[in-house]
């Protein structure tokens, strides 16, 4: 008996220990938030007192309120708790959805003001989607608390991830974001990291709800054979209901691809998230069969006429742009005065792309395939969800011509977006990643373009000891990659802008591309003195995603405010086609899908059958790009506009390129290799 008692006794001394220790932690992580809030005077000084003084009570208010819930050991009666637990559960969807929608669209403003910019409607459709995710949880844990915590967590992590996304890129995250999740989280540790006081009350509240929903004790909500039941329930309930919600256009929900934050703005977070989901599918062209097909490519014969094989050197530079030629502002010196100064034996101008601050494979994969991402889902990444088979690319194109160790080179981890795997299904013999740069030069931790040029020029020589075979490397480099946080001085040979527009960021980014033009000179100047005939192709991926006020100041107007037509302002980089041979020179905007059609062309190189037909679609539409198209006259086009007297023709591009990237059983080979 006294064993039992004694062994009673430890259990209860083990819970009381366990649960000072667990009161301690509340307590340290509340009065670190509420320090975290009065060591960040923007959270609460401003000209409008009144207003932020309300902030001030507020975060006082959770503070000692959650103070008093951790510390008093009982408040409610065995009786009440269930009650209590089955109301907070209740509550729990509005409370998140609040919160959630305050720290991603209204900011500055109060909670209640999400009603009045959604719409009852939108606001109570949010809700009631929670809710059915909480039954779903409710089912999984059999817990009013556990389930209430975890959708309270999970929209406080989405919301606070959103707030990142749209800061570091400018777009909110969409649902096939998640499928590049790995290679965000490969550069995540480059980046600082700040938050707003919305997301920090999002993230205050998520803490505060905790700490109410851990009162209410252990209660069990169901019954197993309940439990069982409403399980099959919820989760039909659930699938049912964001089903028709991803697919229906009843409930005035819509995407705005080109601007998704302004969906996010009018629909809210859950809703666009959800309806994003849409995008992740590609449908069939209508009326596409494999005959159709066929029946197109049939008018784009063998080329016989072209047989040159030259070197062929891709460069595709981490954002590099033009930023001067998008805004007129000055710097205390050309930021690329090599690039201006080429003039013979090029084609230069500038190429239009799918991606603004990011999503560089995007870019990558138009340029090496010749499809565009307009025919894929606006947010999709071919890269990561499409490309899951061997896929007819310029790779195993030249391969076919006799290039051989072709090379596919990214100075940074193989899994970012996918590389490894798309890299081997696109044929290159030869894969090299960061781990092949012990030793390179680096520019704020990522390999310069400098020890890049080195490298492009070394496997060069290598390769050609071993064999007289046309060389081809396809280069994708790393110093420009944002954030752009440096101090510009420690870079050397500053570029620095005029006032005005001489935020930090802006002056590290231009001071990387001067070195960029710097790079490519060297790569130029040493091919320029070869008789080994060799063409070198060289491109930015996207703009760089500098601060949203540089932007607007650059382009006249905020983003939200510019039309589709405008916002292709964000949409270009500069290219040049060059060879160490004579070409006929031109100046030309072209978009990043036509660009080795047009190399081809220019060098004599040999023409498959889809080089042909996207060399005739860029001599009528020299731009086509994700978000509209541009003919020959400078009208723009959507791409789904059915009255465009090119619809024809683009109808007959999303048909070849649907039997490419889909159709494999049936795949027109010969026409695209």
């Amino acid at each position: 008996m006294k064993d039992e008692e004694i062994k009673s006794q430890m259990e209860k001394t083990t819970q009381i220990n366990g649960s000072i220790i667990s009161k301690i932690i509340k307590t340290i992580v509340v009065l670190g938030m509420f320090i975290f809030f009065l060591t960040h005077r923007s959270f609460y000084v401003a000209e409008h007192n009144d207003y932020y003084k309300k902030r001030i009570a507020l975060v006082i208010l959770m503070t000692f309120s959650s103070l008093f819930l951790i510390w008093t050991k009982k408040i409610l009666n065995e009786k009440n708790k269930k009650t209590a637990a089955i109301l907070l559960f209740i509550s729990t969807p509005f409370v998140s959805f609040f919160a959630l929608e305050y720290a991603n669209i209204i900011k500055s403003r109060f909670l209640w003001h999400v009603v009045l910019d959604l719409g009852k409607k939108k606001c109570l459709l949010s809700v009631i989607i929670l809710f059915e995710i909480l039954l779903v949880f409710l089912v999984i844990t059999n817990s009013y608390r556990w389930s209430a915590f975890l959708v309270s967590l999970i929209v406080c992590i989405f919301g606070t991830a959103n707030y990142f996304v749209y800061t570091l890129r400018g777009i909110p995250i969409l649902a096939s974001d998640l499928s590049i999740a790995g290679t965000a989280l490969n550069v995540a540790g480059q980046y600082e990291y700040h938050i707003n006081y919305p997301v920090f009350i999002l993230i205050f509240i998520t803490i505060f709800w905790g700490i109410v929903l851990m009162k209410t004790g252990k209660i069990k909500a169901m019954k197993s054979r309940v439990r069982i039941g409403t399980a099959l329930v919820s989760c039909l309930i659930c699938c049912i209901s964001i089903k028709a919600l991803i697919f229906s256009n009843d409930f005035g929900v819509s995407l705005n691809t080109c601007n998704p934050h302004k969906s996010y703005k009018q629909s809210g977070s859950v809703l666009t998230f959800i309806k994003s989901i849409q995008l992740m599918q590609v449908e069939k062209p209508d009326s596409y069969s494999y005959g159709l097909a066929e029946k197109i490519a049939e008018e784009y014969p063998e080329d016989t006429e072209n047989s040159a094989t030259p070197n062929v050197i891709i460069m595709m530079d981490e954002a590099f742009s033009d930023l001067q030629s998008v805004g007129d502002f000055k710097t205390n010196k050309d930021v690329i005065p090599f690039y201006h100064s080429m003039k013979d034996n090029c084609i230069k101008g500038n190429m239009y792309v799918s991606s603004f601050g990011g999503k560089t494979a995007n870019t990558e994969f138009e340029v090496l395939t010749g499809d565009s991402i307009g025919f894929f889902p606006p947010s999709a990444t071919p890269y990561q969800i499409f490309v899951k088979h061997e896929l007819p690319n310029l790779t195993t194109d030249l391969k076919k011509q006799g290039y051989r160790n072709t090379i596919g080179m990214h100075p940074f981890k193989s899994t970012s977006y996918n590389r490894k795997m798309v890299y081997e299904l696109f044929g290159f013999d030869t894969r090299l990643y960061i781990d092949d740069f012990n030793g390179a030069d680096t520019i704020r931790g990522f390999v310069s373009d400098h020890a890049d040029v080195k490298r492009i020029i070394q496997e060069y020589e290598t390769a050609k000891e071993k064999s007289d075979a046309p060389f081809f490397i396809h280069n994708v480099t790393m110093q420009n990659h944002s954030p752009y946080k440096n101090d510009p001085a420690k870079l050397g040979d500053v570029i620095k802008p005029e006032k005005g527009y001489d935020y930090n960021d802006v002056e590290v980014y231009l001071t990387l591309i001067h070195k960029s033009d710097q790079a490519l000179e060297e790569l130029v100047t040493y091919f320029e003195n070869l008789d080994d005939p060799t063409v070198i192709l060289f491109f930015g991926d996207h703009q760089p995603g500098l601060n949203e006020e540089f932007y607007t100041k650059l382009l006249g107007k905020p983003i939200d405010k510019m039309s589709d037509e405008e916002l292709m302002q964000k949409y270009y980089t500069p290219y040049v086609i060059w060879a160490n041979f004579d070409i006929e020179e031109k100046e030309m905007d072209i978009s990043s899908n036509f660009l080795v059609p047009l190399m081809k062309q220019a060098t004599g190189m040999k023409l498959t059958g889809y080089n042909q037909f996207l060399l005739r679609l860029q001599n009528e539409l020299p731009i086509v790009t994700l978000n509209g198209y541009w003919d020959n006259n400078g009208k723009f086009y959507k791409l789904d506009d059915e009255t465009s007297p090119y619809y024809d023709l683009i109808y007959q591009y999303s048909v070849l390129q649907y039997n490419h990237m889909f159709d494999s059983h049936n795949r027109l080979e010969n026409f695209f290799n």
